[in-house]
């Protein structure tokens, strides 16, 4: 189920923007039920504009927290109020623009979009610190709003770190498994390949490369290799050798809307210093999840593929 852990400073940050939205707020709305293969996946707040309150268990409120207030008959009179209405979906980091909350935001749009709901309209805001100049800009076409929150944290500290996603990053071992199982371990890979931001592409192959290229090894981790050899990798993505950049998940047997960010804006970072670069995109995991591979079939993200390994 979707774990709802205590976050007082996100929290505080949704709040000052529900005030300043108004409507009524649903915290940690659930957009997907976790059955079928997929787990559960939650917004951190759902805004009503145009709903002064529901009314739950002969209770009537402007502001619900979908896990802990509602009961099972509760939280399906909230997603019946969702039909037909004006609906702004907000994800919350206390922290720098990045990726992961990227993808929160821009998945979650579509995982409310839908049948299932039946919105008038989606209105999905990022909430964050501080922007970032380079990343901002990526999320225009896919319709995301950030608002920043530069309120200083519980600590006093300003809301301008990093992200920390504590299971996001390279995973080895699902890389070698897509390697293998998909080209039979042709080519050669390049672990941790650096991007813009102090991101990284967590497995770049090249399947058409012969081992030899960079010696005996087949498997380098950028870092490693001298100048020369970095310069090589650098040609042959500005000489549009056929690469594909794996995104996987340090923990957890299936993916979520930060790796599926990852997948989407990493190729992004990349063509921006090597714009000829013929790159495709690929998540692998251990198992699937149905509902953000769905999401794989709308034109926006269709250069993305998630394959089980």
């Amino acid at each position: 189920m979707c774990r709802y852990t205590e976050s007082p400073n996100e929290d505080a940050m949704l709040n000052r923007y529900w005030k300043f939205r108004g409507g009524t707020l649903i915290e940690e709305f659930k957009m997907v039920e976790g059955r079928g293969g997929s787990k559960h996946r939650c917004a951190d707040g759902v805004i009503l504009p145009n709903v002064s309150q529901i009314t739950l268990q002969g209770k009537s409120r402007k502001r619900w927290h979908y896990l802990k207030d509602a009961t099972t008959k509760g939280q399906q009179k909230i997603r019946n109020k969702l039909r037909g209405q004006e609906v702004v979906v907000v994800q919350v980091k206390p922290a720098r623009l990045g990726i992961c909350l990227m993808g929160q935001a821009t998945f979650s749009r579509w995982l409310i979009d839908n049948e299932e709901f039946q919105p008038d309209s989606v209105d999905t805001i990022a909430i964050c610190g501080a922007s970032d100049p380079v990343l901002e800009p990526l999320l225009k076409s896919y319709c995301i709003r950030v608002r920043i929150d530069d309120a200083p944290l519980r600590s006093g500290e300003p809301p301008t770190g990093s992200e920390r996603e504590k299971y996001a990053g390279l995973n080895p071992t699902l890389v070698q498994r897509y390697w293998n199982q998909r080209w039979n371990r042709k080519g050669v890979v390049i672990y941790d390949f650096p991007l813009r931001c102090s991101y990284t592409a967590h497995g770049l192959i090249f399947p058409n490369l012969e081992g030899s290229s960079f010696g005996a090894k087949r498997e380098l981790y950028f870092d490693s290799l001298d100048q020369t050899g970095k310069e090589k990798v650098r040609r042959l993505l500005r000489a549009r050798r056929q690469a594909i950049m794996v995104t996987t998940r340090r923990k957890g047997i299936r993916p979520g809307m930060c790796t599926m960010g990852h997948a989407l804006f990493a190729p992004k970072l990349l063509k921006l210093d090597y714009p000829s670069a013929n790159i495709r995109s690929v998540i692998a995991c251990t198992r699937s999840d149905n509902a953000l591979k769905g999401l794989l079939n709308l034109e926006s993200f269709r250069q993305i593929e998630m394959v089980e390994v």
